[in-house]
């Protein structure tokens, strides 16, 4: 095996989180699948982040958005984003997955 590398790619989630049937997709589909196939002998992992709402102006500031659309009753914020990007890339072992940050 080679030197360990992260790619942690951005997916975006194509439905709002509260309807049933959601699915999420890659901005380039199935990207970290393939890419985690070619580079998993090198020691390298490829996922995705798939986010839903996550609080920034523009949300709060579109009244047709509201934190009761989402089980959680609230927005995700830039931290939670950070802390799952910081975990895909401490983990050397999973590759080739899309995490739903989405507040159920």
């Amino acid at each position: 095996m080679q030197g360990l590398a992260r790619i942690v790619d951005k997916a975006l989630e194509r439905d709002f989180p509260h309807r049933f049937g959601r699915t999420t997709v890659s901005h380039k589909p199935g990207e970290e699948h393939v890419s985690a196939k070619l580079l998993a002998d090198t020691g390298v992992t490829s996922n995705a982040i798939a986010p839903a709402l996550i609080e920034t102006d523009m949300i709060r500031d579109n009244p047709n958005i509201t934190p009761e659309l989402i089980p959680m009753q609230r927005f995700g914020d830039a931290q939670e984003v950070a802390a799952m990007v910081v975990q895909l890339a401490a983990n050397g072992y999973m590759t080739g997955q899309t995490v739903n940050l989405n507040g159920g």
